[in-house]
Formats: structure tokens, sequence, C-alpha cells
């Protein structure tokens, strides 16, 4: 839906009118000397507190090397690791169980697809019936319930 435009200028122009005569409200006192001194502290910590845009130049250059070798020496070590015959054992441990969950899926997908072909060789009229049939069983049982928690909490009168 879209508003009016019209309408929508008549909105703004009255929620400013109603903004504007609130006027300016007075901070709460002491607001000014605490935010001044959260301020203050903010500047005063060390680099190593603050945030890493902040930082001296030299140790931003620093820092991001350091995690370019550590980033490298990791895919290094990986590639490493890749090359062991450890790694390949264990590699096709995992990769026979990817093959069962291949297998599981396959077999799901083909009983989801034989399912809907066989209500679609059914005809309208029985698709009906089961419709018709689910919600009188739905309906029943909710009713059932009601009526046995109704039995069951009710209060007993002799």
């Amino acid at each position: 839906m879209h508003m009016d435009s019209d309408y929508e200028k008549k909105l703004e122009t009255a929620v400013r009118r109603e903004l504007d005569t609130l006027g300016e409200l007075p901070a709460p006192s002491g607001l000014d000397a605490r935010i001044l001194r959260a301020l203050e502290q903010r500047m005063a910590a060390p680099w190593y507190r603050r945030a890493w845009p902040t930082w001296p130049q030299p140790l931003q250059v620093a820092s991001v090397l350091a995690l370019v070798v550590a980033f490298g020496g990791l895919c290094f070590g990986a590639w490493h690791l890749a090359q062991t015959p450890g790694f390949a054992a264990v590699s096709d441990k995992v990769g026979g169980v990817f093959d069962c969950l291949g297998l599981l899926q396959r077999t799901f997908s083909v009983l989801v697809n034989s399912i809907g072909l066989a209500f679609a060789s059914l005809g309208p009229v029985v698709l009906a019936g089961l419709a018709v049939m689910l919600v009188s069983a739905y309906a029943m049982c909710v009713g059932l319930g009601t009526v046995y928690v109704r039995l069951a909490f009710g209060r007993r009168q002799n």
C-alpha cells in the first residue's frame, strides 16, 4: 500500500509543529561532566585498549603483517597436514560418512517423489475425501481432548 503524498506532507508538517512546541529539554545535572570524564578516560587509555583504527600507524602495519604471516603459516601447515598419510586415512573415513549422508539424501528424495507421484495419480475426489477425513480427525481429537480435560479438571458434584 502506498500512502498519499499530500497526506504524508501534512502528517510531516503536523509532527514537525508538535516537536517544535516541545522546546529543548534540559540535560540531567552532571551529564556533561560524566560524558567529558568518559571521553577523557577513553583518550587516556593505552593504545592496546583502544579501537584498532586509533592505534599508532606503525603498530597497525605490524599487526596487519602479523595477521598475514599467521594466516600464511596456517595455510602452509594445513597444506602439509593434507600431505600426511594419516590425513588421507581420516579423509577417507570422513568421505565415507559424507557418501552415506548423500545416499540417505537421495533415498529421502526418491521417497518424497514417489509419495508425490502417488498423490498425483489419485483423483481430485479422492484427495478431497482424504482432506475431509484429516480435518474431521483433527476436529475429533480437539473435541475429545477438550472433553477429557474438562472431565479431569472439573469439580466433582455429589
